[in-house]
């Protein structure tokens, strides 16, 4: 089973089917992604960020059906437009940390 999110990107619009429930080595990964982040402190910049959660994140993905953008791989996401990176990249890690915190909040509760 897995939960699609749109994307709100107008150069790249569509869906990505992600992880949902995330398997212990998915969360793990998620963890790593974070903890790669806070390493880099003050001298992140959003593309640094972006590439991190690329790299990190993109097993999460089970299904991709972004227009204008096949499914890349580690090393070929755009650089460019620099607006549109970042938005997608927000976006991305914004919905992976929503569907994490709602799966740990359907754990039930002793």
């Amino acid at each position: 089973m897995g939960k699609i999110i749109t994307s709100p990107v107008k150069r790249w619009p569509g869906t990505i089917t992600i992880a949902y429930p995330m398997t212990l080595p998915q969360v793990a990964l998620y963890q790593r992604a974070i903890i790669e982040i806070i390493e880099y402190g003050d001298k992140i910049t959003a593309i640094i960020q972006g590439a991190v959660l690329w790299r990190t994140l993109r097993p999460l993905i089970e299904k991709w059906n972004i227009k204008k953008l096949p499914f890349p791989n580690e090393d070929n996401f755009p650089g460019y437009p620099k607006k549109a990176v970042d938005e997608f990249f927000i976006w991305f890690f914004k919905e992976i940390n929503k569907a994490h915190k709602e799966a740990e909040e359907e754990v039930p509760k002793d």
